[in-house]
């Protein structure tokens, strides 16, 4: 579940836009939204961001965003070109280019800032992109089933071996729909946006 609530955060979270930059075409006399009530310690958060702040090229874009994200919640990010939707996104991933200068993201109770971005990317936290690179020669079986193994080695599980990955990637591609042709296309190859 963590791993499924934080891609979908990603790809669409609420912000508060007041929190963030706002362009000067819309500053002047702009609606703001109401202020977010705090995320209440009450079990179920996956995602808990409070006043969080940063800067890119000592530029303050972030200006204390508050996001609350519980278990089976859906958000969307919204907001014009410029209003600090991408650089909130990556200030979670990690991205160096992003500096924190304030506030605190904690993700299933554990402090996400304190984290690499690769320990981000192995619990779960990472962004993917509408227009990815086609990957020639890498199936989605292989990339599907390295990543996993990445995962679990980090997590200190044991990797899944061909077989078993085949029998859970099947369950899975049936749960949802898809055909099993999937797994043979390369990387990216053949999707849209």
């Amino acid at each position: 579940m963590p791993r499924a609530a934080l891609l979908l955060l990603l790809a669409c979270a609420a912000l508060e836009l007041d929190a963030l930059q706002t362009p000067p075409a819309i500053s002047a006399g702009a609606r703001r939204r109401p202020r977010a009530a705090p995320c209440m310690a009450a079990g179920d958060v996956v995602l808990d961001v409070n006043g969080l702040q940063a800067n890119v090229d000592d530029v303050p874009i972030l200006k204390g965003v508050n996001l609350c994200v519980r278990k089976g919640e859906v958000h969307a990010i919204m907001g014009p070109n410029g209003s600090g939707k991408s650089t909130f996104s990556k200030t979670l991933v990690g991205h160096y280019a992003y500096k924190v200068t304030g506030g605190t993201a904690s993700y299933l109770d554990q402090d996400l800032l304190a984290l690499d971005p690769e320990e981000r990317a192995q619990r779960g936290i990472f962004m993917s992109f509408q227009y990815p690179v086609e990957v020639p020669g890498v199936t989605n079986a292989d990339f599907l089933r390295v990543a996993l193994n990445e995962k679990r080695l980090a997590m200190g599980q044991d990797e899944v071996s061909p077989l078993e990955f085949f029998a859970l990637i099947s369950r899975k591609l049936k749960q949802i729909g898809m055909k099993a042709d999937f797994l043979n296309r390369n990387v990216n190859e053949g999707f849209s946006g």
